[in-house]
């Protein structure tokens, strides 16, 4: 897979319309474990920040146990705290010790390369009969190798075990959040017109790192179902739960009625924003 422009957004759209994920039960997606491979440009100068507990005199399998804020690991955007470790650089980490597992990774060159498993999100993340879905395109520009969210999930063999590319953590003040689009559960459908709906996370991987400056990704989010505002004929109290220097993302404006009285109406509701979720 390379960054290219792909087919063409209509096209694009339709083939991803046509690729609908069958939900699993959500029991099941608690407790179903992805795998991949990761890799980590080491570089002379910049801590690693990767902090790994567990071993075979420890309690528990090899994982990380910290990331430290500014680090490589941390703004790789591929890791998250509890992921297993199962191999480094090829080595498989079951048997070893503690020791013996930091040791492989300062051992390592420029390149760490790192097989784990990861809990895989939830999917459906909501019951299907509370929600719709819509797509909106976000431009987003990489910084070092990434672009601000953690991805999980994709396509697997085991179709338990297989969902869409799923958003699970926005990094603070990286380039997503201060765009502020993106919420967590949203899924990545593509990336400069390749469709990555129905790739691997690996694969979706690959095409990210392929990418240079400004990448383009088409997006997919939940827009809730409210019975109360479907079925109303009157006036409406409705409660929107906003985060701290967040926006709620409507355009009121002035205007009046045949018999002259000024009133407040919602002129435009941004797309993906909160009131538009």
């Amino acid at each position: 897979m390379s960054c290219e422009n792909g087919s063409s957004l209509w096209d694009l759209k339709r083939a991803i319309g046509m690729c609908k994920w069958a939900p699993t039960s959500p029991v099941t997606s608690r407790a179903a474990k992805g795998r991949t491979t990761i890799e980590l440009a080491k570089k002379d100068g910049y801590p690693l920040g990767l902090t790994i507990s567990g071993g075979i005199d420890k309690v528990g399998k090899p994982r990380v146990a910290q990331l430290k804020p500014g680090s490589i690991a941390q703004k790789s955007d591929m890791l998250e705290i509890g992921d297993i470790l199962i191999g480094i650089n090829g080595i498989k980490t079951a048997g070893l010790k503690h020791e013996q597992v930091i040791d492989l990774i300062k051992q390592v060159g420029d390149q760490l390369i790192l097989d784990i498993d990861y809990e895989l999100p939830k999917w459906p993340i909501h019951a299907i009969n509370t929600v719709h879905t819509k797509t909106i395109q976000i431009q987003l520009e990489k910084e070092g190798q990434s672009y601000g969210f953690i991805l999980r999930g994709g396509d697997s063999d085991d179709k338990v075990k297989a969902r869409p590319l799923i958003i699970t953590r926005i990094r603070s003040q990286g380039t997503a959040d201060r765009e502020g689009t993106l919420k967590i559960g949203d899924r990545v459908l593509a990336i400069n017109g390749i469709n990555v709906s129905g790739a691997s996370l690996q694969d979706a991987h690959q095409v990210m790192k392929q990418c240079r400056g400004t990448t383009l990704f088409l997006i997919e989010y939940d827009v809730a179902i409210v019975d109360s505002i479907k079925h109303a004929s009157g006036p409406l109290l409705i409660e929107i739960e906003k985060s701290f220097g967040s926006t709620i993302g409507i355009s009121l404006a002035q205007k009046w009625t045949r018999n002259n009285h000024s009133i407040i109406v919602i002129d435009n509701v941004k797309p993906a924003s909160i009131a538009d979720r």
